[in-house]
């Protein structure tokens, strides 16, 4: 069930143009092993397949869990029956950040905090070596940018800046919704109530706290691996609507260079900040009628929601 039909006729429009392939079947054909490894690692990864799950516990009305993803691509507007029948009834709807629902206000909210996302003492070409300088230079005058331009700005925040194709973007500047914004609106406009898991200063916070240096060995990964960021998109829509998050989560790993780097950045970016939105969730699973829409990589593993949620005595089981 489509949450806003401008998004369809956006991919009717400019389909040929957004088209990316998967990397799955190149992966197959250049590193078979790796593949096969990447295969097995996705296997182990618990509560890897699934991104709506039902929150049930004796006594309480039964809540919703759904991994969304930051994207506009009408093929992931298209949610679950159950999520979409969840807003004829339910009392809450909790988000990573409340202000989801207007860009604008979460901008504001970034430019309180520039000590989180701009280098304080030294430059970025500075704290580099000169040949992956010039990596860096190169990969930043590919996409319109300059180091000048970002030779002030920490790692981490130019790696996130970079993870939308130019597919997105354009779908972004037309004013469409990733699935993200189209929950929450879709809750405003139900006049359903929502809270943040988190404020935008500890989310900022979280992903400041990686090392400048291991951040820059994963944004370096990001600019020297040889699939585009629109055949990347399109593998995380694909691996999406096929509800495989523990494959998203090992083929992250699969294709980094920098596999301690990769960890120190996912403990910052899922791990901590998972517990942070599990305990603030609790209060309102306890009363029960409530969705919890967050990134999808929020949900499975050892440390990911499904499972801290069930250490708070609730029954957590896949829909269907």
């Amino acid at each position: 069930m489509l949450l806003f039909d401008r998004n369809l006729a956006f991919a009717e429009t400019d389909a040929p143009e957004c088209a990316g392939r998967s990397i799955l079947p190149r992966l197959v054909e250049d590193d078979p092993a790796g593949y096969e490894a990447t295969i097995r690692a996705a296997a182990a990864v618990r509560n890897g397949k699934g991104v709506v799950w039902r929150i049930e516990k004796d006594g309480v009305k039964p809540s919703l869990l759904f991994g969304t993803t930051h994207l506009s691509d009408p093929r992931v507007l298209e949610v679950p029956s159950a999520v979409f029948e969840a807003f004829d009834h339910i009392d809450t709807l909790i988000l990573e950040l409340k202000e989801m629902t207007n860009p604008s206000d979460m901008a504001l909210e970034l430019f309180k905090y520039p000590q989180l996302y701009t280098l304080q003492d030294q430059r970025l070409d500075q704290l580099l070596p000169s040949e992956e300088t010039e990596l860096l230079a190169t990969a930043l005058r590919q996409r319109g940018l300059t180091m000048d331009l970002l030779a002030r700005m920490r790692p981490w925040f130019i790696y996130m800046s970079m993870q939308s194709s130019q597919c997105e973007a354009k779908r972004r500047a037309r004013g469409l919704n990733v699935l993200d914004q189209a929950v929450a609106l879709k809750a405003v406009e139900n006049g359903i109530e929502l809270v943040g898991a988190e404020t935008v200063q500890e989310q900022l916070e979280s992903l400041a706290d990686v090392s400048d240096r291991s951040m820059l060995n994963v944004l370096l990964d990001l600019f020297a691996t040889p699939y585009s960021l629109a055949d990347q998109s399109e593998t995380l829509i694909q691996l999406y609507e096929s509800s495989d998050t523990g494959m998203i989560l090992a083929l992250l790993t699969e294709l980094a260079h920098d596999k301690v780097g990769l960890r120190e950045f996912l403990e910052k970016l899922l791990v901590e900040r998972n517990r942070r939105m599990a305990d603030r969730a609790l209060p309102y699973l306890q009363s029960g009628n409530v969705m919890i829409a967050v990134g999808a990589l929020h949900l499975p593993g050892d440390d990911g929601l499904i499972e801290l949620i069930r250490q708070q005595g609730f029954t957590v089981s896949v829909v269907e």
